[in-house]
C-alpha cells in the first residue's frame, strides 16, 4: 500500500513529467512509456529513492524491442533532466534508476 505523502509524490512527479513533454519535441511514445514504466517499477519497489532493475524488464514493460531504440530513448531521458540513470556493468548485477523530482 503507498501511503499518502509517498502517493502525493509519486503523482506531482509524473503531473511535471507531463507538463515538461509537452514542451520538449524530442519525447515521443517510446519514450514515455520507457519512463512509465520506470515510474510504475519505482512505485512497486516502494523505495523512492532509486530503482535497480535489468533493461531486459523495463524494455519489456515498455515494449521495446530493440536494444538500441532503448539505449537512445534511455538517453534522451538523461539528456533531457528526466531520469537520472548509472549503469552497471555486470550481468548479475541491475542498473539504477532515479526518477528526477520536478
Amino acid at each position: 500500500m503507498i501511503h499518502s505523502d509517498s502517493q502525493s509524490s509519486a503523482l506531482e512527479c509524473l503531473t511535471a513529467f507531463f507538463t515538461r513533454i509537452q514542451k520538449d519535441p524530442k519525447i515521443g511514445p517510446s519514450h514515455i512509456a520507457l519512463y512509465l514504466t520506470i515510474w510504475k517499477e519505482t512505485i512497486s519497489s516502494g523505495n523512492p529513492g532509486h530503482l535497480a532493475i535489468y533493461s531486459r524488464s523495463l524494455m519489456k514493460g515498455a515494449k521495446i524491442n530493440s536494444s538500441s531504440t532503448y539505449s537512445r530513448v534511455l538517453k534522451d531521458l538523461c539528456n533531457g533532466g528526466y531520469i537520472c540513470f548509472e549503469p552497471s556493468y555486470f550481468h548479475n548485477q541491475p542498473s539504477r534508476y532515479l526518477l528526477v523530482p520536478p
